[in-house]
């Protein structure tokens, strides 16, 4: 089964118009389709069915409309903001924010950030954007889900970028980075919460949609 052309068949059912940034960001919000996204690109969901996942989501994701100053804290996750402002930075828009808690008995919460992007090039390097979303996404958890050194209950954050109009090279690619351990010098057994960070490149091919712009 190829996991990139089902994901590009939920996204482009009219490929042209969902290239542009609204239209992609709507599309990209629905839950049906963030439910493939999840699957396909988000490990803890990969065994479950989309129908389930789905139901797995809270609320209503959030387009990027709304906007936080640095400092500024949320009430709370539901209705997340999806900007946050860097000094020297600009305002920085996450295109879609949301969270969405395992289908298991753990029922574990992650803070999932989805991203249109049309240019595979836009003059540096994404997944080096990728990682800083991520971080952004870690930092913006302090008092709200955990606050006075509770680090045990931050959530996991998963920054899934979609991207069009791809290199051959990276066509029908998902790539994956993440944190992991290394000894170094001897072996340590340990329970050490260090997969909190993830980054996905879902790198779609031209050859998922035909000259209609259908799928």
């Amino acid at each position: 089964m190829n996991r990139n052309t089902n994901i590009a068949n939920v996204i482009d059912g009219n490929a042209e118009k969902s290239q542009y940034d609204a239209e992609a960001k709507k599309v990209l919000a629905d839950k049906n389709i963030l439910a493939w996204v999840l699957k396909y690109s988000v490990k803890e969901f990969s065994e479950y069915p989309v129908e389930v996942i789905q139901e797995c989501i809270e609320g209503e994701p959030e387009i990027g409309v709304h906007r936080v100053l640095p400092g500024h804290v949320p009430a709370a996750i539901k209705g997340m903001n999806t900007e946050d402002a860097v000094p020297g930075e600009g305002t920085l828009t996450f295109d879609i924010r949301f969270s969405v808690v395992t289908p298991d008995d753990k029922r574990v919460k992650l803070i999932v950030n989805v991203e249109a992007q049309k240019s595979y090039y836009p003059g540096y390097d994404l997944v080096t954007r990728g990682v800083f979303y991520g971080a952004r996404l870690l930092s913006a958890q302090y008092e709200t889900e955990f606050a006075d050194g509770y680090y045990d209950d931050i959530k996991k954050v998963c920054s899934v970028w979609v991207c069009m109009n791809t290199p051959k090279k990276v066509e029908n690619t998902i790539t994956r980075y993440y944190m992991m351990k290394e000894d170094v010098h001897g072996h340590v057994e340990d329970t050490a919460r260090y997969d909190l960070l993830e980054v996905v490149m879902v790198c779609l091919g031209k050859d998922c949609i035909d000259e209609k712009g259908k799928p």
